[in-house]
């Protein structure tokens, strides 16, 4: 929930490219700083600029109201276990935020470019495991990836498995429709689109070995796309 100008209160849920952005920021904030805390800087449209984003007015705006809604978020991750005979469900529930302070002008001819003193500072499992298996992103491939939320997920995440690969595994195409189909209802849909995505995907991340099959996408253990060595913030 979020509170507007007014005191109303909503429901607010973050979605679209912006959201993925300030996420790679929180993230790679807290990698640089090795703080829970986050500054935003002086100014909404300094802070825009420095991620490579459109600090117009109406882009700022739309920024603001992605931040909020990310600062109320709370999360859950599930994934499916088997062991012998047996199966079960592992998961975990997490805020990205344990508290925030966002600061907004009064002043129509700022708003809102003025954020001075506004910091967000991420709960202590999000911080956590930020920390535990950080994954470097090449902010050019962000920035080229931009227009699609598909693109920019399927990219973090081909990142993410890679990284940690230890030997070929295969996804199908149930588990890939649950993590990035939401917007389809008929797999076929979702299959074509995954795979024109995956392609301008592995443009900007070469060093990425899949293969896609009826099942799903084979991941193939493959180089690292960031040596740690050449980790940088974005």
């Amino acid at each position: 929930m979020t509170t507007a100008k007014d005191g109303s209160r909503r429901p607010a849920y973050p979605f679209g490219v912006i959201p993925r952005y300030l996420m790679t920021w929180m993230t790679t904030e807290a990698v640089r700083t090795g703080s829970r805390q986050l500054h935003l800087g002086p100014s909404l449209s300094k802070f825009l600029r420095s991620l490579g984003m459109n600090s117009s007015g109406a882009s700022s705006a739309r920024a603001l109201d992605q931040l909020h809604r990310l600062a109320v978020a709370n999360m859950n991750i599930e994934d499916l276990r088997t062991s012998g005979d047996r199966w079960g469900i592992a998961g975990a529930n997490f805020n990205v935020a344990s508290r925030y302070e966002l600061w907004f002008s009064k002043d129509p001819a700022k708003a809102p470019s003025d954020i001075l003193g506004s910091t967000i500072t991420l709960s202590e499992d999000f911080y956590r495991s930020v920390l535990e298996a950080p994954v470097p992103l090449r902010p050019e491939a962000l920035r080229a990836l931009s227009g699609s939320p598909m693109r920019l997920d399927l990219y973090a995440w081909l990142v993410y498995r890679l990284k940690y690969l230890e030997r070929p595994t295969t996804v199908s195409w149930g588990q890939l429709a649950g993590q990035f189909g939401a917007d389809y209802k008929v797999k076929r849909q979702f299959k074509a689109a995954f795979e024109k995505n995956l392609r301008e995907v592995l443009v900007l991340y070469p060093q990425a070995k899949t293969l896609v099959t009826e099942t799903g996408i084979r991941l193939l253990p493959s180089a690292e796309h960031i040596p740690d060595r050449k980790l940088r913030a974005i």
